[in-house]
Order: structure tokens, then C-alpha cells, then sequence
């Protein structure tokens, strides 16, 4: 399963400078304080993708955090602070291109045209294009109408290749030529896609692409060394220059050529097991079809020896969302299983696991564990 947080902060050190020096609000900025010693991650974004890739299936949307500005600010210093908040964002880009838009910007070095297909309303969706380099927006469609936009792109001569995860999806990704479906989306996109990708990046879609290029030169290698081989050694098996050459060919020397082009053959295949993506893989993201068996006699294990139970009181949780992303945490944790209790603050450890280890994890998911008993 995949965890989609939606509601996340970042807030970069300069940014919070120009909030404070525009809004000398001094409430806004105790709790501008407060709330970046709670959560170490808003003010480090190298250590908010650590943990991202540290808890398995967990991902976050994050957005600058800039709350409730236009209620304490003047208009004018709203659109400056909207302004450079655009401006720091598009750093961020230009930073970690491989989190937001390397996807896009490999595509259209490849060669192909980027079309966001959305039934979100059309200014957040170019807002959106703007950011990450997409070419085209289509935007407040339905899922009949997303198949259509397929169907009016073939019919202007495209090869179209469709990439979704939803319910909604699953028209047009029946539609295009070829329908690409992200690992950890729903069943009815997954059976309607013709590939999936195992991971929830959309650097796989380069790397798939890449991969059957790879491929069909692969092939057409292959069947040239094969027409090649076979258009010499048939005929001089045959006997062919005998009459001229008195040249015959022995069967178990043809034989042993035959061979020899099979493992020619076999062997240039063989080097596409060499081909690596772009996207390494994280921790936590295994293909399906690879899952480690091990972790059976691991549960046996725990089962036959007592484990320790331990509450843990842990301050900073305000939603449902907090309290998924410190139980994803707990969990990542060898051997431990936890519940979190929301409206407790509170969370349930069962495990041989050390409280610096669950305090660690707590801390790492921008947390504070106050008690453990």
C-alpha cells in the first residue's frame, strides 16, 4: 500500500528570513519557531527525502509553507511573498531535479511531447505544467473524455502512451497504444495498463522506454547476425561450391556452426540483463515479483520468543496524517509492530527493539517521544 501525504510543509531557512522580515508578526513567528523544533524535517529537505526513502510506501506532497500570510500581511506584501515563494520553489527544482522534474525533462530530450491529461481545473493544472516543463495541459476532463483525448491524438498521427493509477485512468489507458500503470495504483489500472511499473516514480517511464529501445536494437542485432550467418553457412552446407571449389562442409562441423550461432545469438540477448535504469531502487521498493521468503522464519522466530511491549508518549501529532507517518516509522523498524493512538498522542511498540531506537525513529519522522514505559 502506498501512502500519499498530501499536507506537508517545507519551509527553507531563506524563506523563513524574508517571512519574518515582511511579516514582523511576532506570534507568527513564535509559531514559525515552535513548530520547526517540533518538526526538525520543515526547515531540512535533504532530511525530509531521507525519510521519505527510509519508510516503505510513504510518500509526501510538499508545499511551501506560507499559512495564513494573506490574514497578516498587507495585499502588496502577499504577492511579494507569493512571488518569491514561486522563486524558491523553482530553485528547488533546479536543486533536486531528480524529485521533481527530471521525469519530464528526459522525455522531452527524447524526443516526446509531455501532455498533462487532468480533471483538475485548468489554472492549477498549468500551474502545475509550469513548474515541472510540461508541454501541453488538458485539463476539467472526465474519465470518457480522457479516452477521447487519446483517441483525437492517434487520429493526428501519435503514437500515445498513457501513464495513471486511478479508477478514472483506466479508459485511456486501455485507449493509447500503450498504457503504463504505476505499481501502486488501483487494481483497475493495472489490469488495463500493458505494463506496470513496479515503482512509484516516473523516472520508470524513462527508464522503460529506454529499456525497449534497448531492446528492439537487441532483436534487430540478432536478426542481421543471424540472416548473416545463415545466408553463408546454408549454402556451403548445402554444397554449394562443390562443383567449382570441390569444397564440402562436414555435418558435425555444420553442426558445431549451428551451434555457435545460437550462442552468438543468446549471448547478445544476454546483455540486456546488464541494463541499469536511471531510478535506483529504495529501501522498501522490491518489485512484486521478487518479494524476499526470509521474512517467514523471521516471524516464526518472533513467535516463539516473548517480546516486549512498550507505550511510547510522542508530542507534535496533529492529524490522521501524523500519526500514519510515525506508525510507517515505527514498523520500518526491524522485528517491531506499532499502532499509534491519535487522540492519545501515544503509540504501542510491540518488539525487541531499544527506546534510543524507537526515539531515533519517532525523531527522524519529525517527531518527539516524551515518555516510554
Amino acid at each position: 500500500m502506498l501512502y500519499i501525504d498530501a499536507f506537508n510543509h517545507i519551509l527553507p531557512k531563506k524563506y523563513q528570513a524574508v517571512l519574518e522580515q515582511k511579516v514582523p508578526n511576532r506570534d507568527m513567528s513564535s509559531n514559525l519557531s515552535r513548530y520547526a523544533e517540533t518538526v526538525p524535517t520543515l526547515l531540512d529537505l535533504d532530511a525530509r527525502f531521507r525519510l521519505m526513502d527510509s519508510v516503505e510506501g510513504y510518500m509526501q506532497v510538499l508545499t511551501l509553507a506560507a499559512p495564513t500570510v494573506e490574514s497578516v500581511a498587507s495585499p502588496e506584501v502577499a504577492v511579494d511573498l507569493c512571488r518569491f515563494a514561486n522563486d524558491e520553489m523553482a530553485e528547488l527544482v533546479e536543486k533536486y531535479p531528480d524529485r521533481f522534474a527530471a521525469a519530464i525533462a528526459a522525455l522531452r530530450r527524447s524526443g516526446c511531447e509531455v501532455v498533462l491529461l487532468t480533471g483538475d481545473n485548468q489554472r492549477t493544472a498549468e500551474a502545475i505544467a509550469r513548474q515541472v516543463g510540461v508541454d501541453r495541459v488538458i485539463a476539467q476532463v472526465l474519465p470518457q473524455d480522457k479516452a477521447r483525448c487519446i483517441e483525437d491524438l492517434q487520429k493526428a498521427g501519435r503514437l500515445v502512451a498513457m501513464v495513471g493509477d486511478g479508477v478514472n485512468d483506466a479508459p485511456a489507458l486501455v485507449t493509447a497504444d500503450v498504457g503504463l500503470a504505476i505499481g501502486a495504483g488501483t487494481d483497475v489500472a493495472i489490469e488495463s495498463a500493458d505494463v506496470v511499473l513496479m515503482r512509484s516514480s516516473l523516472m520508470d517511464i524513462v527508464d522503460a522506454a529506454a529499456l525497449s529501445r534497448a531492446t528492439l536494437r537487441n532483436i534487430r542485432q540478432n536478426l542481421f547476425w543471424a540472416f548473416f550467418y545463415n545466408s553463408i553457412g546454408i549454402p556451403v552446407a548445402a554444397g554449394v561450391l562443390y562443383p567449382a571449389l570441390g569444397i564440402t562442409l562436414n555435418p558435425m562441423i555444420a553442426a558445431a556452426a549451428m551451434s555457435l550461432s545460437s550462442v552468438c545469438v543468446v549471448s547478445n540477448a544476454l546483455r540486456l540483463r546488464g541494463w541499469k535504469g536511471s531510478a535506483p531502487v529504495r529501501r522498501g521498493e522490491t518489485p512484486a515479483n521478487t518479494q524476499s521468503e526470509p521474512a517467514a522464519p523471521a516471524a516464526q522466530h518472533n513467535e516463539e520468543e516473548p517480546t516486549m511491549k512498550k507505550t511510547l508518549s510522542i508530542e507534535g501529532m496533529m492529524c490522521a496524517h501524523c500519526a500514519a507517518h510515525v506508525e510507517k516509522a515505527l514498523n520500518a523498524l526491524p522485528g517491531v509492530t506499532a499502532a499509534v493512538d491519535l487522540a492519545g498522542s501515544s503509540a504501542v511498540v510491540t518488539g525487541d527493539v531499544s527506546d534510543e531506537a524507537l526515539k531515533k525513529a519517532v525523531a527522524d519522522a519529525g517527531y518527539t517521544v516524551t515518555d516510554i514505559h
